[in-house]
């Protein structure tokens, strides 16, 4: 996923579909670079971010959810502390879930996903985690596998040389120092 800012005056926020894994998150839908014009930059988005936007894939649902329940699980806690019996307890807010707060939630989200994959491994002889793929469903290996790619490529700028019919051409991919 990615966000582009332009040095000719066009809108300098521009969502992006990215590529590879951003691609397969917002369910494999093509690369559409709209509003992305040629000397343009492209920065890469936070995987937080890629999360909140990507409504229809499996762990941006999974985030949605996740988001309910931290909501519901607040409200339980603050009827608790009123002395309230949860059949008296007010209803919980409805979720925002607008792109900033589910951000929010998206860090505390992707921290106990990968916290619970962990606990899949094993600890070696050197004190570094080991984890059988095979023991890995494959929305926790796709989980997995973005966030490493995110982890390599978090720094990336590229830059748009060709903008034409046939779609963008990017150059560069240079971790910003």
């Amino acid at each position: 996923m990615w966000k582009s800012t332009s040095v000719s005056g066009a809108p300098d926020r521009c969502r992006v579909d990215g590529v590879e894994v951003d691609a397969a998150i917002q369910d494999e839908r093509t690369v559409n670079l709209i509003s992305t014009q040629v000397g343009g930059l492209l920065l890469r988005l936070p995987l937080e971010t890629q999360l909140a936007v990507a409504k229809d894939s499996h762990w941006g649902q999974e985030l949605r959810r996740f988001a309910k329940q931290e909501v519901t699980r607040a409200a339980m806690d603050d009827a608790r502390r009123k002395g309230l019996p949860a059949s008296e307890a007010p209803p919980p807010e409805p979720v925002v879930e607008t792109e900033a707060a589910l951000y929010r939630t998206a860090g505390r989200f992707l921290r106990a996903q990968l916290q619970r994959i962990a606990q899949k491994g094993q600890v070696d002889g050197s004190g570094r985690l080991a984890i059988d793929p095979r023991s890995l469903g494959d929305a926790d290996r796709q989980l997995l596998d973005m966030h490493q790619r995110y982890l390599g490529s978090w720094q990336e700028v590229v830059l748009v040389i060709k903008d034409d019919a046939d779609g963008a051409v990017l150059c560069g991919n240079q971790p910003v120092i």
